[in-house]
């Protein structure tokens, strides 16, 4: 491979699509099977890579299972990050995850699958729901043992109590593949008595006010982190505060603008400088008015176009031999010459004539002139 072919492969973008799964998992909220079937597919015809950012506390096997489903199936990675908990169904959806992403501080907590008919069942009832969750239970055996690598006796010892594990002991057993830094990072560490005691709401309930502040505080951080990159400032970072950004901002617009300010300056002094040694040039055979009008043009047109207009003003008077060559010509003669002529051939043909123009002809002159330049002639 080439190293530029190389280097362009290293620098290209991934694009990212960020789902989120916080709470628990049943029909009637926003993490129901169908919404993030949806969201899992949308993200695979826009983006390279689903980033599924969990905080939850387990909820509907069935719901779960689908979105099981539709975590394995995706066309595209799906990588799991686990940032407060990720317990019951929850800790199953990793077994389907490309990679499994835990954050140091967070847990995981394997359980049998549960349910009921809700105490109305009939016997037959209770004994099909009993047959089912038999069957879920082999599933998550299944998944976890080919995540884990582990062998099926010591994964079905899961199913008995809820199993707890901590970044570090999940990641020890195969059950994720990497511990990244804390998202809840102000969070209270927990005992394993306390972890072990606690309902598994209560814990998710810990995490969740201290994610909710950390994901506004990285939002604005990013933020931050744009419009510093934006502007090139310095002297600040994401960890400044607003103000200091803002003042940072201003400051960066006020320097740039007195910038402006003082180039243009320059520039328009360069420019005056410019045009008054050109029209000392024909100092002579200007008045004050003329030489007012004439720096005008300069200034607003450009040296260019002012060079044009004052050129006549330094043609030296028509040679012996044009006076000759023109001498005895019928005047009906050379008018029909000369109707075709623009500016620059009467420059350069007949000057003289073409000061006569501006005499005996202002009206041919001024359309003459303004054909040329554009503007009204200021004589």
């Amino acid at each position: 491979m080439s190293l530029s072919i190389f280097v362009s492969k290293l620098w290209k973008m991934k694009r990212i699509s960020t789902i989120r799964l916080y709470g628990n998992i049943f029909e009637w909220n926003l993490n129901n099977a169908q919404m993030m079937a949806r969201q899992i597919e949308e993200a695979a015809d826009a983006s390279d890579e689903v980033c599924l950012r969990v905080h939850c506390y387990g909820g509907s096997v069935i719901e779960g299972n689908m979105i099981f489903n539709a975590i394995r199936n995706s066309k595209i990675p799906v990588n799991i990050y686990i940032d407060g908990i990720a317990a019951s169904m929850a800790a199953i959806l990793t077994a389907a995850a490309h990679r499994v992403y835990m954050s140091e501080n967070a847990f995981l907590m394997i359980h049998a699958p549960a349910g009921g008919t809700g105490g109305r069942g009939t016997a037959a009832e209770h004994i099909q729901t009993a047959k089912a969750l038999s069957e879920m239970e082999k599933n998550f055996i299944k998944a976890l043992v080919a995540k884990t690598g582990k062998p099926e006796n010591e994964v079905k010892k899961w199913m008995t109590g809820d199993n707890w594990f901590s970044a570090r002991e999940a990641l020890e057993e195969g059950l994720i593949d990497e511990i990244t830094d804390p998202v809840a990072k102000d969070v209270r560490p927990l005992t394993d008595v306390e972890i072990r005691t606690t309902t598994v709401e209560n814990i998710y309930g810990l995490y969740t006010a201290f994610l909710n502040n950390s994901e506004t505080k990285n939002k604005q951080q990013m933020d931050k982190a744009k419009l510093i990159k934006a502007f090139g400032l310095t002297g600040v970072t994401a960890d400044s505060t607003d103000d200091e950004v803002q003042a940072a901002i201003q400051a960066k617009l006020d320097k740039e603008k007195a910038d402006k300010e003082a180039a243009e300056r320059l520039l328009k002094e360069h420019m005056k400088a410019q045009v008054n040694a050109m029209l000392d040039t024909v100092k002579g055979k200007l008045t004050r008015e003329q030489r007012e009008q004439y720096e005008a043009i300069g200034e607003n047109m450009g040296i260019a176009a002012l060079e044009t207009i004052i050129a006549p003003l330094r043609t030296p008077s028509a040679s012996f031999n044009s006076m000759i060559a023109t001498a005895g010509r019928n005047p009906e003669t050379q008018a029909m010459d000369r109707a075709g002529w623009d500016w620059n051939m009467w420059q350069e043909k007949d000057p003289r004539g073409l000061e006569r123009m501006a005499k005996e002809d202002p009206e041919g002159f001024n359309a003459l002139y303004k054909s040329a330049f554009g503007v009204e002639s200021p004589r």
